[in-house]
């Protein structure tokens, strides 16, 4: 049988366009309408007939021994006027009172009385367009994590959430009003979407970077530390057998892998008559909303070298997100302005002497970072200190989180048509709390930056173009002609506020991010490499890490060593820094538990006044527990829930991670 629907636009671009002050929705001239923040994305829904939806809904209309549609539509174009002139010419009655009279559009004075449309059968048409199963559906990953988060609501803590009230609070914007919303519960409150390949050829194909699936590996580890729940990974990579699946295989419950091998129209560089756009990136973000964002609180559309890093006394973006709910926003922005690579963490330079690689006469190199280091702690030197990028320093770009019931559209960088945006006067009256109306609407009501000292900031750790390297060592010399020096080498954390060389006569020209560096780049090597290992590190609990004193940093090899009373060889509670154990980071201590027998109980009677004075002492925050035991199974596992049990007692430890245990536990 074949069923008729009228399409509907998710938004309504010409009034999107006259809010954002253009001229014109489209020009004759085609140059920069699919550039356009608004137009870049012409999105449309297909209602189903009421009779079909539940089958659609089901799935069952897809058959799973072949994944075979049996449900077809097809896109019929029905003739519009062309949307060269003033926007609110072609506004709907909705928003009737910002109508252009009497110049608005009349169909009879167009195309006169006797114009008929061609029937149905006989229009042009893309037809036989399968329609697949719902996103829950179709990816059963993101099924189980939808089914888990139902399942067992978890807050900000980590416990279990009891409360069965699903009501949240809505707060307007620019008042403090707020109501009660009738809303279920979202499984996720906070996932990300990102479009990436295994390699890519940068705008106007000046350099080829071929680091997609190692640095995804790193940003997926990263970015699940720091609070985000599930991932969407947009493979937008060539081939359909060198693609990013070995990677997000890696995570089967926290990663859902999109193939997506839809091409951009051009790569050609923004300055071309015909410039560059990202098409495809622009279709996955769309789907990523649509498909993806009723599921979730908060949703970010991040690039693979972009970090979004908790700051202040936090150590995930969660109680951030929290902040903002309470505040009434609904987007947050991140400044974005790349970092530099540290030349002393970099591989030394192979000059290459071309002047076609390098675009120079000058030698140039290709940057690479050794495999024992994270793209986070080389790229860590950025351009202004202590991660701030203060409104002086134009930032050229910007990033989201946003919340996806209220974004409508999102390009990339912006929240291009949001819930507020898309009002008419009477109804943005009423979503501001009264809010006086003007036009163009340039800032929305809902959104504001965040603060990169004491909220969170973004570290952009883009790859640097051979290019780039152009005369390096001239450029990055204090007397060097060039003005830009790529080549990060960070000013040093003591020494004279006045240095501005170091003793080679290179000039500085960054900052390390002394939080990034202490914290979480040891915790991303630790998540690495216990997954490397086949073990996990479970979180026994977590609370906000306290910022430590620069002194209490520059810390040495400390042991203590605790009779456990027994006389095995196996008879020491050692604690040490994490420098002297593992290389983890100093702030933390590392305790070994080693017992023949499990005879601790005399072992923690030292520790209670020993360890404690020293965790007091140091600010230690940190504990990693190891427990070596050749006793039983069931005896063992006894030990190690009363360790834990007397750990979470000190006052002073925040966080106990269980790196792994001897026998059966």
């Amino acid at each position: 049988t074949m069923q008729e629907t009228w399409s509907i636009f998710n938004v309504n671009y010409d009034y999107a366009a006259w809010r954002k002050n253009h001229k014109h929705t489209f020009t004759s001239e085609g140059r920069n309408d699919m550039r356009d923040i608004i137009t870049s994305q012409l999105l449309f829904q297909c209602p189903v007939p009421k009779e079909l939806r539940q089958l659609v809904r089901s799935g069952v209309t897809v058959r799973d021994e072949d994944d075979w549609a049996t449900l077809f539509v097809d896109l019929v174009t029905v003739r519009t006027p062309i949307r060269y002139g003033p926007p609110n010419v072609f506004f709907p009655p909705w928003y009737k009172e910002f109508q252009s009279y009497p110049s608005s559009f009349d169909p009879v004075r167009e195309w006169g009385h006797d114009y008929v449309l061609p029937r149905i059968r006989d229009s042009g048409r893309w037809e036989n367009i399968p329609i697949c199963k719902p996103t829950h559906l179709t990816y059963p990953r993101f099924l189980s994590k939808v089914v888990e988060g139902n399942a067992q609501q978890t807050n900000t803590t980590g416990q279990k959430n009891t409360n069965n009230d699903q009501t949240w609070r809505i707060p307007f914007w620019g008042s403090k009003r707020s109501q009660k919303k009738k809303a279920k519960k979202k499984p996720l409150r906070l996932m990300a979407c990102t479009w990436t390949s295994t390699d890519y050829f940068t705008r106007g194909g000046r350099y080829h970077v071929k680091d997609g699936m190692r640095r995804l590996r790193e940003w997926i580890h990263f970015h699940l530390m720091v609070g985000f729940q599930h991932i969407v990974v947009y493979d937008n990579s060539a081939s359909a057998t060198n693609n990013l699946q070995p990677v997000t295989d890696l995570f089967p419950e926290d990663v859902t892998r999109v193939a997506w091998p839809a091409k951009v129209c051009n790569n050609n560089p923004s300055h071309a008559d015909s410039p560059g756009e990202r098409s495809s990136q622009y279709a996955a973000e769309s789907s990523c909303l649509l498909r993806f964002g009723p599921y979730t609180d908060w949703m970010a559309g991040l690039d693979i070298d972009e970090y979004l890093v908790p700051m202040g006394n936090e150590t995930t973006l969660l109680p951030l997100l929290d902040k903002l709910d309470e505040e009434g926003e609904k987007i947050l922005s991140f400044r974005s302005m790349r970092s530099w690579p540290r030349r002393a963490l970099l591989e030394d330079p192979i000059p290459i002497q071309d002047a076609t690689a390098c675009k120079s006469r000058n030698k140039c190199f290709d940057v690479r970072i050794p495999t024992n280091t994270t793209f986070l702690q080389a790229y860590n030197c950025e351009q202004e200190k202590g991660g701030r990028k203060s409104k002086s320093k134009q930032a050229p770009a910007e990033k989201q989180l946003y919340r996806p019931d209220y974004v409508k559209m999102h390009f990339v960088h912006y929240s291009t048509v949001t819930e507020l945006s898309a009002a008419n006067k009477s109804v943005f009256h009423r979503l501001s709390g009264g809010h006086p109306w003007w036009s163009p609407l340039i800032q929305d009501l809902g959104a504001r930056f965040s603060n990169d000292t004491t909220e969170a900031t973004m570290l952009h750790a883009k790859a640097l173009a051979r290019q780039d390297t152009a005369n390096w060592e001239e450029a990055c010399l204090e007397n060097g002609q060039s003005s830009i020096c790529r080549i990060g080498t960070p000013y040093p954390t003591e020494g004279g506020k006045n240095d501005t060389v170091n003793a080679e006569g290179v000039r500085y020209n960054c900052w390390v991010h002394e939080r990034i560096e202490r914290f979480f780049v040891p915790n991303l090597v630790r998540s690495m490499t216990a997954q490397r290992n086949g073990t996990a590190s479970k979180l026994i609990s977590r609370r906000p890490m306290r910022q430590k004193s620069s002194q209490l940093l520059q810390c040495r090899h400390v042991h203590k060593k605790v009779m456990t009373g027994n006389g095995n060889r196996y008879n020491s509670v050692f604690l040490s820094t994490s420098m002297h154990v593992r290389g983890l980071p100093c702030d933390a201590f590392v305790l070994w538990v080693a017992s023949w027998r499990g005879n601790l109980g005399c072992s923690f009677v030292a520790l209670g006044n020993s360890a404690v004075s020293y965790c007091t002492k140091m600010s230690f925050s940190k504990i990693e527990l190891l427990i070596l035991s050749k006793v039983t199974t069931f005896f063992a596992t006894k030990v190690s829930n009363w360790v834990l049990g007397e750990l979470q007692k000190w006052t002073c430890v925040e966080e106990v991670v269980c790196l792994g245990t001897g026998r059966g536990v």
